[in-house]
């Protein structure tokens, strides 16, 4: 068993960096970022948010240049990820880091995040700030994140929106638009040809073929129909 010191040192002692100057700074940043007096438990004894502390401050100690965080808050009830997640972020600003993280939560993207990348089949089709993306989205796949998420503004008993359909095989990916099959603003070209990132504006982009000049607009499609 390793206490939360012998954790957070772990990737200094595997890369044989761990002399005492790297223990003082390591203690530092302990005591910096809330576990200080913790540093002789054992990661059973806190909780799920300090565990996940522990785990930045060992990734920090290695003064990385970008941080992965992969759904790092998906094993946490509601409230302990709202406030982990404000707490990781001020870390990460403190420390002056930049950090790409991966999440199915649209809270905790809008929470965080600056720039925001949305992804489906394995491919960004909209990209822009966060803003643009919550604001003033164009890709349909967005348009129905969004849809599917509830407002704390609704005054109805409305069933959330429900995205038909299931995503591609990606074993052997469509050549045309992946999200063609479920999209419901899909026009002919849509199955054909696959669309190139189109720029909305020098911030916000996306990989749909209703942002090409000649597209008619959604709303002359209609829901569920083709031309």
């Amino acid at each position: 068993w390793r206490t939360i010191f012998s954790n957070v040192s772990l990737g200094l002692e595997i890369q044989k960096r761990l002399d005492e100057p790297a223990k003082h700074e390591l203690q530092a940043m302990i005591n910096t970022y809330g576990l200080g007096g913790f540093e002789n438990a054992y990661p059973s004894e806190l909780s799920g948010g300090m565990r996940q502390r522990a785990a930045l401050i060992r990734t920090l100690a290695l003064k990385p240049e970008l941080l992965l965080l992969d759904e790092p808050f998906s094993a946490l009830d509601y409230q302990t990820r709202l406030s982990v997640c404000d707490d990781i972020s001020s870390i990460i600003r403190r420390a002056h880091k930049t950090a790409i993280l991966v999440t199915h939560d649209l809270g905790i993207a809008a929470e965080v995040g600056d720039r925001i990348q949305v992804m489906y089949a394995g491919e960004i089709i909209e990209t822009g700030t966060k803003s643009e993306i919550f604001k003033k989205a164009v890709h349909p796949y967005t348009w129905a994140l969004m849809k599917s998420v509830p407002s704390a503004q609704s005054q109805t008993e409305e069933k959330l929106y429900s995205l038909k359909g299931t995503p591609p095989d990606l074993i052997a990916p469509p050549k045309a638009c992946a999200f063609a099959p479920r999209c419901e603003y899909c026009m002919g070209i849509c199955r054909r040809l696959h669309p190139v990132m189109a720029a909305e504006s020098e911030s916000h982009s996306a990989g749909c073929w209703l942002m090409h000049p000649d597209a008619p607009k959604p709303e002359q499609l209609g829901k569920g129909g083709t031309i």
